[in-house]
């Protein structure tokens, strides 16, 4: 139990339970994540993460996941984009500002893709294999913001899955897309 008590939990699989980290310091294309997500509703317990989506250089995206349903939504303000007011930085969360200082890059400050899911029979390749799938290639980074923000984004405001069952968020979902508190 040690690792579990130093807030490392064991990667292995344990009876077809596995837990899959995904990094990306790439933003991640939309429609091609779009694709992806399909990996994270068969044989998939939960997920949950944070996410940087080429169309959205100013905001990040907050992914959850149970059973079978998946909601992506607004997660607020990168770091980097803050301006340099003190008042301003005084209200960030200290747990969030000390993670971002840990990793801040210096052309995209705390921008990154994360996300942790737990799976129970389900191959932990095949989820890694979708999701970097949707990281953008050289020649789509190399093409930078400018272009990234003319490409489709089918996430919208708020977005559910699977998208059949999906429909538009009435004002009662309205808060659930601010997830400043956890991004």
């Amino acid at each position: 139990h040690d690792p579990l008590l130093a807030g490392q939990p064991p990667l292995d699989e344990d009876a077809g339970v596995s837990l899959v980290r995904f990094e990306a310091d790439r933003p991640l294309h939309p429609e091609r994540l779009h694709e992806a997500i399909d990996a994270l509703l068969d044989g998939v317990v939960s997920s949950r993460g944070r996410l940087w989506l080429a169309t959205r250089q100013d905001r990040a995206l907050w992914l959850e996941s149970a059973g079978g349903g998946l909601q992506v939504g607004d997660a607020g303000p990168w770091l980097a984009t803050l301006p340099d007011d003190p008042e301003l930085w005084a209200q960030v969360d200290p747990q969030r500002a000390a993670a971002a200082a840990l990793r801040w890059d210096p052309l995209h400050g705390d921008r990154a893709s994360q996300l942790v899911v737990l799976t129970h029979r389900q191959a932990p390749l095949a989820i890694t294999a979708a999701l970097f799938s949707a990281v953008l290639t050289d020649d789509e980074y190399a093409a930078g913001p400018e272009v990234w923000a003319t490409w489709p984004d089918p996430f919208g405001d708020w977005h559910d899955d699977p998208c059949e069952a999906s429909g538009p968020a009435d004002d009662a979902d309205l808060h659930l897309t601010d997830r400043e508190d956890r991004a």
